[in-house]
């Protein structure tokens, strides 16, 4: 298995166990965030790394 495979897998069995205690992850979108930061509005930490980092999060 590649790396990437590797860690999907883990994330996938991780959203899994935390789904069968939680309930169904909430999907963020970060776009708006990255966005506001570019048009040079204050974003505070840590959305403005994460929206750096990824499109949407799960929590």
């Amino acid at each position: 298995m590649k790396p990437m495979q590797n860690l999907r897998a883990y994330l996938d069995a991780l959203i899994a166990a935390l789904t069968k205690g939680w309930g169904e992850p909430l999907i963020v979108d970060l776009w708006p965030y990255l966005r506001a930061g570019f048009d040079g509005e204050a974003v505070s930490e840590p959305i403005n790394f994460l929206s750096q980092l990824a499109r949407s999060m799960q929590a």
